[in-house]
């Protein structure tokens, strides 16, 4: 008869032998996709998210996509930052007002949205742990308010700050893409569209997605209403001058001064 010891240590082996099954079953039967397949599969999940002023006039505007069918959105901090109020227009043009912030991070630059609306099209998160230089990407967002712009390039380096990380990718990311998905040939998200730079080449960074936190939990709730989210970060819409990333942005985010830092004083860490 086998022991409590034997008897736990073969539960564990065969808990590891069945996870790793699964996930080795679903890799085995998942396929690359063409551009056009991620534009028709994604764009339905990506958003535009406006900041409104008491008239009612759109001051900025960023992207941002749908990562739960309840409503749950994903966009950078900076878009939402200094709202007077929040706006959020899907693919068939409807419009929603945001219900809450499940979350947020103005270091990193992210943020986690809600709004009051069932059963959407959401994006799939992929793995952002070991990316591969040279990897095919694609971004779909509003560039100078192009809604659904789609663009591709690839992952040009991982750059690496401490604990923290941005994907470098030659994908255009340009003012109002901010806050969008970067996606995999499978069509999966692995990073948030965070800055580019006007003259710089092909030079865009976006957020790898396992710096956000909770991303994958299944009850992802709100947090901060927003009337309590905007007596922390509201009432700044007059001094808010775009709908990207300007590296002259003096919101003090981590990100932007990282940047700026590797970019014009040539400091460049690879992975």
């Amino acid at each position: 008869m086998m022991n409590i010891k034997t008897s736990l240590i073969i539960i564990i082996i065969a808990t590891n032998v069945i996870a790793f099954s699964q996930n080795w079953y679903s890799d085995l039967f998942k396929f690359e996709k063409t551009i056009s397949e991620i534009t028709e599969l994604v764009s339905p999940s990506v958003v535009v998210i406006a900041n409104v002023n008491n008239s009612n006039e759109i001051i900025s505007f960023g992207s941002g996509f749908i990562i739960r069918e309840n409503g749950v959105i994903l966009t950078n901090f900076h878009v939402i930052n200094g709202a007077n109020k929040l706006l959020v227009k899907l693919a068939d043009d409807t419009i929603y007002d945001v219900e809450g912030i499940i979350d947020f991070d103005p270091d990193i630059d992210y943020a986690i949205l809600k709004i009051k609306v069932n059963n959407l099209r959401f994006v799939s998160i992929g793995a952002t742990e070991n990316l591969k230089i040279g990897t095919k990407t694609v971004a779909i967002g509003s560039p100078l308010g192009f809604e659904y712009t789609v663009s591709d390039g690839i992952i040009s380096q991982v750059r690496h700050n401490g604990n923290y990380s941005l994907i470098q990718t030659t994908t255009p990311i340009t003012f109002g893409s901010s806050g969008g998905p970067l996606l995999n040939l499978y069509g999966e998200a692995i990073g948030i569209t965070t800055a580019g730079f006007e003259g710089g080449g092909n030079i865009g960074f976006a957020i790898p997605l396992h710096h956000i936190k909770g991303i994958k939990a299944n009850n992802l709730s709100v947090k901060y209403s927003m009337t309590q989210f905007l007596k922390l970060y509201g009432d700044k819409v007059a001094t808010q001058n775009s709908t990207g990333t300007h590296l002259s942005d003096s919101d003090g985010n981590w990100i932007l001064w990282l940047i700026a830092i590797w970019l014009f004083w040539g400091i460049l860490p690879p992975a």
